[in-house]
């Protein structure tokens, strides 16, 4: 059952018929296949072994160059706290870098993703936050949020 009056859970920004399948804010986050790639590198991976003892962040980008900006987003106002930012891209799709490629379509249906969703995934697998349209400079302040360091 998913922890939803907690202090480190961002709210939504996206009205809640938006999120229709998508797994709820305090629920563990669901597991899926996909291929992890790094230049022309590939190892197919479950998802839940992707943070490791960090947070994780998955953007679901329309293209690899679409996630970059997310892949490099800096959270220097946390230094010392791991987060893994993940660009998540349908198969078939041109990439370059590193990227998550969802060859499946599991991630996407798991998360009911988007171009555009952010999902922010705690270190014990729950998810802490998510956006619709999420920019790069959203994810300083859910991280902060989801430690407990900011309201």
């Amino acid at each position: 059952m998913p922890i939803v009056n907690s202090s480190l859970l961002t709210p939504d920004n996206a009205p809640e018929n938006a999120w229709q399948g998508a797994p709820p804010l305090g629920s563990k986050a669901p597991d899926a296949p996909c291929a992890c790639y790094s230049g022309s590198d590939c190892q197919p991976i479950f998802l839940r072994a992707l943070p490791g003892s960090g947070f994780g962040a998955l953007y679901f980008a329309a293209s690899a160059a679409e996630g970059q900006p997310f892949s490099q987003a800096e959270c220097s106002s946390l230094p010392g706290i791991p987060v893994r930012v993940s660009a998540v891209v349908a198969p078939h799709r041109s990439f370059q870098g590193s990227s998550l490629v969802d060859e499946a379509g599991a991630l996407h249906k798991a998360f009911a993703a988007q171009p555009g969703t952010l999902y922010l995934i705690r270190p014990d697998g729950h998810i802490s936050a998510r956006r619709r349209s999420a920019l790069p400079s959203d994810l300083p302040s859910l991280l902060c949020k989801a430690c407990g360091l900011s309201e």
